[in-house]
């Protein structure tokens, strides 16, 4: 029967314990000696050693032939120990075993001496996993034990475990295991297996390993599977991965905000069988290589070869964008996992990384508010005629106008009479309109200041697909009991799918939620004013009777 790799390489001796080299120098030490604690707890990630180290000293503390603190696993104490056929080396799982009960019936097995060995000893996994009465149990053992008993506790949480209990324990930490051992020790097993596989492939598994040599060997028995020669294209299909030349594609758009570039290599690696949920956590890791590199420029501190593309993309955008395009998907990866389409979830937060804050000083997410003494200079695209000859470029016209914290960036002659001059048309407000008398409180720029809190509610609610086509406003108005939300001409896809019903709906209520007590009205327009003139049409004839055509 095959057995797995991290079972039929698991540490026999101390030495060979990969990474934990302080640990095991003390571990030997005391077994020399013959001064060991009663008790120990064994804290750490997964797959770092903890259990291996246990029954290592298990069998060391019993060896009938220590060879320098180490088990000789020879004698008939460490072969018995090993095939499982004494009872005097017990391993239990927390986990299953959490209850007062459980601990109860431990206390009344210990005061016995060991049958066949020195010492008894009990393996606790996951001790952290304890109710508060089990703790209260195992106290009263570890404050009297027996001389001929020890106990090895093991966790990934200490900070669960009752001081009262920690106290009593020698405790040891089991660091992450470092890239460059995992290599050597991957090296060494495929040798011994008779595999050829790549240097690069095996700091491909030490990379998704996370310090762990247990998920190393677990990723390397995948690979296993497949006969012959093992090279970095075979593992990334094999293991379901994207490559490194994927994500530096994938990165590479995101900085420079192609959008178009993105979504093929999305579609790519959705056809391919990716798990969108890797993928976050692959570019997480890659822009986070991209910001330590190019702040510190040493290759030595980044997860993965390749320092000198992430050196060039560091120096492609800011650190704080890095920070902000980290903060982004990590905020999608802890979303991502209760989404019914994960590539949906990855797509919209892709669209968010390219398109937010493309006009500096002017996104309305920035809050910005113009002073009213600086003359806002405005510039409007002529709209090319198919007359005109592709390689002609239309110079665009310039405005002047002197605009306040209340007034739009478009010009009031391109919207409908009564909205292009409101002062006209606006009637004085009667005692009885206290609608209108509460909504007047609310200026442009409050309005303004709060919107940022909108486009956040909206994500909140898990309406990030909503909060991402905001990005395309361009700029806010309140005129009466109305919130004006203004596109540029140049976003009418955006802006068509912004006034559909849902999405509509979806505005309304963040913006009901930060203006308590008013009756603000969402509005949407473009900035040539044919948005305004459609919600007036669906007024008159109903949204039902139109049907929008795009190009």
């Amino acid at each position: 029967m095959y057995q797995a790799l991290y079972r039929k390489y698991r540490s026999k001796t101390f030495d060979e314990l990969v990474g934990q080299d302080s640990i095991t120098h003390a571990l030997k030490n005391q077994v020399v000696r013959g001064d060991f604690s009663h008790a120990y707890l064994f804290s750490g990630t997964r797959g770092t050693g903890k259990t291996s180290a246990a029954k290592i000293l298990a069998r060391a503390v019993n060896c009938l032939n220590p060879q320098s603190g180490n088990p000789c696993n020879e004698c008939e104490a460490c072969r018995s120990i090993l095939a499982d056929r004494v009872m005097d080396v017990v391993e239990m799982d927390a986990a299953s075993n959490n209850g007062v009960d459980d601990i109860r019936e431990l206390k009344d097995r210990v005061v016995y001496p060991p049958q066949n060995l020195k010492y008894k000893v009990y393996i606790i996994d996951e001790v952290h996993m304890l109710s508060k009465g089990a703790f209260n149990a195992l106290l009263k053992i570890l404050e009297e034990p027996p001389h001929h008993l020890i106990f090895i506790l093991a966790t990934t949480e200490p900070e669960k475990i009752p001081a009262t209990i920690l106290s009593r324990l020698q405790r040891y930490h089991f660091k992450r295991i470092g890239m460059t051992d995992i290599v050597a020790n991957l090296r060494a097993i495929a040798q011994q297996e008779n595999r050829r596989i790549d240097d690069e492939v095996l700091a491909l598994v030490a990379q998704n390993a996370d310090g762990a040599m247990r998920d190393a060997l677990s990723i390397m028995d995948q690979l296993f599977s497949f006969d012959g020669h093992i090279t970095y294209e075979i593992a990334i299909e094999i293991l379901g991965i994207a490559g490194h030349d994927a994500l530096f594609e994938l990165s590479d758009g995101i900085l420079m905000r192609n959008l178009t570039q993105v979504m093929d290599v999305l579609r790519e690696l959705y056809d391919l069988g990716k798990d969108m949920s890797v993928l976050f956590g692959d570019l997480i890791s890659h822009f986070r290589n991209v910001l330590v590199i190019g702040a510190t420029e040493d290759g030595s501190l980044i997860n993965g070869p390749g320092s000198e593309r992430y050196l060039h993309q560091a120096r492609l955008t800011t650190p704080e964008r890095l920070i902000d395009i980290i903060r982004t998907l990590t905020d999608a990866y802890g979303d991502v996992r209760y989404a019914m389409d994960k590539r949906i979830v990855m797509e919209m937060c892709c669209i968010e990384l390219c398109t937010r804050q493309e006009r500096a000083g002017q996104s309305v997410n920035e809050t910005h508010v113009a002073s009213s003494a600086e003359p806002i200079v405005q510039q409007r695209p002529e709209v090319r005629s198919g007359a005109e000859p592709r390689g002609e470029t239309p110079q665009p016209v310039t405005e002047v106008s002197t605009a306040s914290d209340t007034d739009v960036f478009y010009e009031n002659d391109m919207l409908p009479a009564d909205e292009a001059h409101p002062a006209e048309s606006q009637t004085p407000p009667s005692a009885e309109n206290t609608t209108a008398d509460m909504t007047a409180q609310v200026t442009t720029a409050d309005f303004k200041a709060k919107w940022p809190e909108v486009i956040a509610s909206l994500k909140r609610n898990n309406k990030m697909s909503t909060a991402v086509l905001l990005d395309k406003v361009r700029d806010l108005k309140i005129e009466h009991t109305t919130a004006i939300l203004i596109f540029d001409v140049a976003d009418q896809t955006f802006y068509n799918i912004s006034n559909r019903p849902d999405n509509i709906k979806a505005i309304q209520t963040a913006v009901d939620e930060h203006f308590e007590g008013l009756e603000l009205r969402v509005q949407m327009v473009d900035i040539n004013g044919t948005g305004a003139l459609m919600n007036k049409l669906m007024d008159l004839v109903g949204e039902d009777n139109i049907e929008i055509i795009e190009n």
